[in-house]
């Protein structure tokens, strides 16, 4: 980690990586902004998984998304997908905005070492972040019913100028994104994740638990898959 003026910037990690062997290897992140009706905008923060490209963090925020939304949502995430302390660390991989160079990410990155590593694109490299950029335009790219996120929002908005459900229409995307079977997967990105991370915790010894815990490999898994029900 180097620190420039109250920055905060992290080695690059990911090395241009776009694959892994199982999930909770390589997270990526990017922050994306919605043009919306009469010059309105909202901004979307998405991370992803690069083993399926499942989105396991996103906000959304009609003002500049903060470090702060940004770390509560990533620690809901790395709550959600680890039930045991990781044996090889998680990599969280972002560009140099702002918001990964601020003193209350590097806190976050400090509260959750023993999860993972940060990881930063090189200055005046974006293809070191190549993976999240292509992903947002994915993202952007997305139709439910013919519609991109931003036209739903446009359309609320022009029939409802205090239209607010910016978060219910951002899930909805997401939702929908997660379930959508690629051109080389018959399954979506949240199928193909559950059946990654059941393989992957059933062949794991759960040697470094959070907490006391009785749990075996088998029952955390079934407890997982449990929570990850419907999608």
């Amino acid at each position: 980690m180097t620190k420039y003026l109250s920055k905060y910037y992290y080695e690059n990690l990911l090395y241009n990586q776009n694959k892994t062997a199982k999930p909770n290897a390589v997270w990526v992140a990017d922050i994306t902004t919605l043009r919306l009706f009469r010059d309105q905008k909202a901004h979307v923060f998405l991370c992803i998984d690069i083993h399926t490209n499942i989105i396991v963090a996103s906000t959304i925020s009609k003002k500049t998304i903060t470090a702060h939304q940004i770390t509560k949502t990533l620690e809901k995430a790395i709550e959600k997908r680890f039930k045991i302390l990781p044996v090889k660390k998680l990599i969280i991989n972002t560009d140099r905005e702002t918001q990964f160079s601020s003193k209350a990410y590097n806190n976050f990155v400090e509260r959750y070492k023993t999860y993972f590593l940060p990881s930063m694109a090189r200055e005046n490299t974006p293809t070191d972040n190549a993976v999240a950029e292509r992903f947002t335009r994915t993202f952007k790219e997305h139709e439910i019913y013919n519609m991109t996120i931003e036209e739903e929002i446009s359309g609320a908005l022009a029939v409802e100028p205090n239209f607010n459900s910016y978060r219910a229409c951002l899930n909805k995307y997401v939702r929908s994104l997660n379930n959508k079977p690629n051109s080389k997967a018959k399954a979506g990105p949240h199928k193909q994740d559950m059946h990654a991370m059941a393989t992957t915790m059933l062949m794991l010894e759960p040697n470094q638990p959070k907490a006391t815990s009785e749990h075996t490999g088998e029952d955390l898994c079934l407890k997982h898959m449990e929570q990850y029900k419907g999608g």
